[in-house]
């Protein structure tokens, strides 16, 4: 493994990146990692557009396979016995069952909870997403796929006091959602 210092690597499977709360975040394509060092304790790897890094022991790889050099940078594929998640500024691994194979996250509880539409303002949720730069709007279901898609809405979901997370629906089907305000 020494001679692939520099080498830039495509991870089979690839990283799975998790949002703050755990759900899976839409995949990264092409998503280069640098080989940056090999010693006793493993292979040191980074993501350089994210900062991310990461010793893989030697019992987490399964192979290196080359690949054609590209703009002079050295290329080629880590084939892994383990799942990397990216959440936050962690880096964890978790077995996978064969070389190479994906292993899906842990999907973390969702209830839908029906509430009033004053709810997000009488349960403090308002007041604290303001605060962290968002704003609240009730859609109407038909609505909300393009409003997340096309205009950078999100779901609002909460941490509920049974430790999963809770979203939010009014009797009459209307969404709960938040959007980052623009600065």
């Amino acid at each position: 493994m020494k001679k692939n210092v520099g080498s830039h690597v495509l991870l089979l499977p690839p990283a799975c990146r998790l949002d703050q709360n755990g759900f899976e975040l839409k995949a990264v394509p092409d998503e280069w990692w640098l080989i940056e060092d090999v010693s006793d304790d493993g292979v040191r790897i980074s993501d350089p557009r994210t900062g991310h890094v990461k010793i893989l022991a030697y019992d987490h790889i399964s192979k290196f396979t080359s690949d054609e050099a590209k703009n002079g940078a050295r290329r080629g594929f880590l084939t892994l016995l383990v799942q990397l998640f990216v959440q936050g500024n962690s880096v964890s691994v978790v077995p996978n069952g064969r070389p190479g194979e994906r292993v899906p996250p842990t999907i973390p509880q969702l209830v839908e909870n029906v509430v009033e539409i004053t709810y997000p303002e009488r349960s403090g949720i308002q007041a604290r997403l303001l605060s962290q730069g968002y704003t609240l709007g009730w859609a109407r279901p038909e609505r909300v796929s393009s409003l997340i898609s096309l205009e950078g809405h999100e779901e609002v979901i909460e941490k509920d006091a049974r430790g999963g997370f809770a979203k939010f629906r009014t009797r009459d089907g209307l969404v709960l959602l938040k959007r980052r305000i623009p600065p």
